[in-house]
C-alpha cells in the first residue's frame, strides 16, 4: 500500500463540487478556477455556467438512479458537444456493459475528453475487476470511485486504492471521487480530486480558504 506521504502532495488539483445557484459567485469570489458540474442537475434545474478556467462535467449518473431517472447517452453526447466540454466523466450505469457501450459511445461521438471511472464494485466482482488494466491502457486519464463510499470501511477502502494505484502510478492520470479525507490525499498520488465540503463550511458561516 502507498503510505510514503507525509504532507498533502502539491499541485494534486482541487474541483469544487456543484458550483451552482448562490455558490457559484461565493466561488468565482474565492478565485476559484476548478469546477466540477452534474449534466443532470444542470440540465433539469440550473443552467450550466461555463465561464470557468477548469471545468468537468459528470454525468450525474447516480444522482439520477436513486431518482428512478434515466440518462440517455445520445442527449448527454449531444450536451458535450453542444457546450464545447473538454472534459466529462463516462456515462456509468448499475450495469457494467452498458456503462461501457456508453464510453465507446462517447469517446467516439464527442470531441470531449472522455474519463473511465472505476468503481468499488467493479473490483469486487472477479468478471470486472481487471478492468482498470483497460482503462489504463485506453486512456490517460481516469478516475476512481469507491474511496467515499460510506458503505465500506477504511481497510476496504484502502484496498481499492491500492489495487488501482498499482498499476496506474507513473502511467496516467487519476482523479479521486470524493477522495478529499487528509489520509488518502496523503496516501496516494492522485493528479486530482472533488470536494463538495465547502457547501458545508458556508452554511455554518465560515470563510471559504
Amino acid at each position: 500500500m502507498y503510505h510514503k506521504k507525509k504532507e498533502i502532495k502539491i499541485g494534486v488539483k482541487l474541483f469544487f463540487a456543484g458550483a451552482t445557484s448562490k455558490f457559484a459567485e461565493l466561488l468565482k469570489e474565492q478565485g476559484v478556477k476548478n469546477v466540477l458540474e452534474s449534466y443532470y442537475y444542470c440540465k433539469s434545474k440550473k443552467p450550466l455556467t461555463l465561464d470557468w478556467a477548469n471545468l468537468l462535467l459528470d454525468s450525474g449518473g447516480y444522482t439520477a438512479r436513486i431518482q428512478n431517472k434515466n440518462i440517455d447517452v445520445k442527449e448527454y453526447a449531444n450536451y458535450l458537444n453542444e457546450h464545447k466540454i473538454k472534459l466529462a466523466f463516462n456515462l456509468d450505469t448499475s450495469d457494467v456493459e452498458e456503462t461501457l457501450k456508453n464510453q465507446s459511445y462517447l469517446v467516439k461521438n464527442t470531441q470531449t475528453q472522455i474519463i473511465p471511472v472505476y468503481h468499488d464494485n467493479e473490483y469486487y466482482s472477479q468478471k470486472y475487476r481487471e478492468l482498470i488494466q483497460d482503462y489504463i491502457r485506453d486512456f490517460e486519464y481516469i478516475a476512481l470511485g469507491g474511496v467515499a463510499n460510506s458503505n465500506l470501511v477504511r481497510s476496504e477502502k484502502e484496498d481499492l486504492a491500492s489495487y488501482v494505484f498499482k498499476y496506474a502510478r507513473d502511467k496516467v492520470k487519476v482523479h479521486g471521487l470524493g477522495a478529499t479525507s487528509s489520509f488518502f490525499l496523503n496516501n496516494y498520488p492522485w493528479y486530482s480530486v472533488d470536494s463538495t465540503t465547502y457547501k458545508f463550511m458556508e452554511r455554518k458561516g465560515r470563510e471559504l480558504e
